[in-house]
């Protein structure tokens, strides 16, 4: 009786902790789509802005990943030219997948 119940109690853990990591996955991706939207005038729409930000996700590497998502959030420091190069270059390729032009 207590094995099934603690393979319960496991089950439900294992639920709650999965949960709770795709949660803080996708409101990474809202924050950069949101800042997109804000900042970048050749990012019209929520799908454009959603696609860049899920398919940069996918191309940059985690460090690189948490530095835009950081650079995204309100009140974030202005850029320097080394992050809009590391940043930048990388996500102009997101651009054209996504279908965004670049002006």
């Amino acid at each position: 009786m207590i094995v099934l119940n603690m393979k319960y109690i496991f089950f439900i853990f294992l639920i709650f902790f999965v949960s709770s990591c795709s949660d803080s996955e996708n409101n990474d991706i809202k924050i950069v789509a949101d800042s997109l939207m804000l900042k970048d005038e050749n990012v019209s729409t929520k799908k454009h802005a959603k696609c860049i930000a899920k398919e940069a996700k996918k191309v940059f590497t985690p460090e690189l990943w948490i530095e835009l998502v950081e650079l995204s959030k309100p009140g974030a420091a202005e850029l320097d030219i080394d992050t809009k190069l590391r940043v930048g270059l990388p996500l102009g390729q997101v651009y054209i997948k996504c279908g965004v032009p670049l002006n």
